[in-house]
């Protein structure tokens, strides 16, 4: 993994129905297929949360007829209109982020770019449209790379490795801090 110019490695461990990604030390990255759902450095106790999207098109679905728009609290303005999903996205210090605001970005479906194997998903970061997240492929379809972007100007970039590591040190920091997944 990269984060601010430094690179970290990585290893992978099957919890529940996640991969949770660790270098033992610093690290706790939660994955599931190829979701980012919490980024925790425990050497700077802050973590990132990334909720579940919803769909705007869901959301839009409960019109009922006799009535003039759509779903309360749902209502897009035409700016925005192209945008189909929502993310929310939680940062502060491990234990108490829920505490902090959330920040929601608008995001377009994800485009699959075929010459380059990646699929890039835009969203809406304040004014201005970046890259919140981009998956890479392999030749068989498997992701191969993973980058996501917070509104706060952090990336965090991951990339598969065909290393074989003593998987005995990652046990043993698991267990010593299961209650933390």
């Amino acid at each position: 993994m990269t984060h601010e110019g430094e690179s970290y490695r990585l290893f992978p461990v099957a919890w529940n129905d996640r991969t949770v990604l660790t270098d033992g030390n610093r690290w706790v990255i939660t994955l599931k297929n190829s979701d980012i759902l919490m980024i925790r450095d425990l050497l700077e106790s802050h973590q990132v949360l990334f909720e579940d999207s919803v769909s705007l098109l869901d959301s839009q679905v409960c019109e009922t007829s006799g009535r003039d728009s759509p779903c309360p609290g749902r209502q897009l303005n035409s700016e925005f209109s192209d945008y189909l999903t929502e993310v929310s996205i939680v940062e502060g210090p491990i234990g108490k982020s829920l505490e902090v605001a959330k920040t929601s970005i608008l995001c377009r479906p994800p485009r699959y770019y075929p010459q380059a194997m990646r699929r890039v998903t835009r969203c809406a970061f304040g004014a201005q449209e970046e890259t919140f997240k981009a998956e890479v492929f392999d030749h068989f379809g498997n992701v191969d790379g993973l980058r996501v972007s917070t509104p706060s100007n952090k990336t965090w970039a991951i990339y598969r490795s065909n290393d074989l590591v003593d998987a005995s040190e990652i046990k043993r920091y698991l267990e010593e801090h299961a209650n933390e997944f």
